[in-house]
């Protein structure tokens, strides 16, 4: 039998595919970086579709330029309103579409599980590849399986499948969003800013049989990041909250695949909560590190009058209280490994 510490080492490893930190730069100088401002600028073989706030530089046509700047202007009024923007203007900023790895990859010299990033300077651009999977497109039946799949077939599935194209452009576009919104190259700490981002991934709804779209919102469970973090759990090797919101970015990328499955757990049970001042300690961070620079004081103030050890245990509970098919009696867990 495959324990449990091994097929949770590789969901681990695969669920960073979006997310994970890149040290990308423009190679290629025939596909200039940045925006784009008048047609002699645009790469052989491309188009660019302009929407309100984004500019939208596609090598796979305009019909999916425009999918992809819908889907965008959806999600920028949803950042908006989770995180109310003062006054001033959005500069329109520039998101490349990439037809294939390959392309993408010659551009941006990324590592290999990398489906798309966000590059802060200096010419802040979203970019990203086309994977195949639009939750936008018309999801087909599900093909009959003719019994009950073991965990390696799942888990290998999951290894397997193509991330979902908008998912990750809504978790980069966050990433986006907030330089925009502070102005400052200021980083957020890693369990709020990755957190966040795999909250917003979930927002995307597929569409039904009738080929009708379902309403952009929040809330929505990652099936990703839900196994790790519910086995770090049960088994005791998630890390204490008091040390986790103090990680430095280092911190929380030694550790990729326990920490995004925890940063995105914690912000999800905290945005989603029916008690007020847990609803509000993150909209609350963000609100003060608009104006203050100070990350740990900014913390401390956050999490003002809030029992951290109490909080961490009704986490607890209700990440344990998600259903999780666990048919191995094995409980050890691989989620700190790539």
């Amino acid at each position: 039998m495959t324990s449990t510490r091994t097929l949770l080492a590789l969901i681990a490893g695969a669920a960073l595919l979006a997310a994970c930190p890149t040290t990308a730069r423009a190679q290629d100088g025939r596909i200039r970086p940045g925006k784009w401002t008048s047609k002699s600028r645009w790469a052989d073989g491309w188009v660019v579709h302009e929407s309100k706030h984004y500019q939208i530089q596609s090598q796979v046509g305009k019909e999916k330029a425009k999918r992809l700047a819908d889907h965008m202007e959806k999600m920028f009024k949803l950042y908006c309103k989770t995180f109310p923007p003062g006054k001033g203007g959005f500069i329109k900023k520039p998101v490349k579409l990439f037809k294939d790895r390959e392309s993408f990859q010659s551009y941006s010299r990324s590592g290999r599980g990398t489906v798309a990033y966000y590059m802060s300077a200096p010419h802040r651009e979203l970019v990203g590849y086309d994977t195949g999977v639009w939750q936008d497109d018309k999801q087909p039946a599900a093909p009959k399986t003719g019994g009950k799949k073991t965990r390696r077939q799942r888990i290998e599935e999951l290894l397997n499948k193509p991330m979902d194209f908008l998912g990750v452009m809504s978790h980069e576009g966050w990433h986006q969003y907030f330089h925009w919104y502070v102005v400052s190259m200021l980083q957020l700490p890693s369990w709020i800013n990755e957190g966040m981002g795999d909250y917003f991934y979930c927002a995307v709804p597929p569409v039904d049989k009738r080929g009708k779209r379902g309403k952009v919102q929040l809330g929505a469970l990652n099936d990703e990041r839900l196994p790790v973090i519910w086995a770090a759990v049960k088994s005791g090797q998630h890390v204490p909250w008091k040390e986790i919101i103090h990680y430095s970015q280092r911190d929380y990328y030694s550790r990729p695949g326990l920490c995004y499955a925890q940063g995105w757990a914690m912000c999800h049970f905290l945005m989603e909560h029916k008690n007020k001042k847990y609803r509000k300690i993150i909209p609350t961070f963000i609100k003060l590190v608009k104006n203050d620079g100070n990350i740990e004081a900014c913390t401390e103030r956050a999490f003002k009058g809030i029992d951290l050890d109490k909080v961490e245990e009704e986490w607890k509970a209700w990440v344990l209280a998600q259903k999780i098919d666990d048919d191995d009696d094995d409980q050890a867990v691989g989620a700190g490994s790539k």
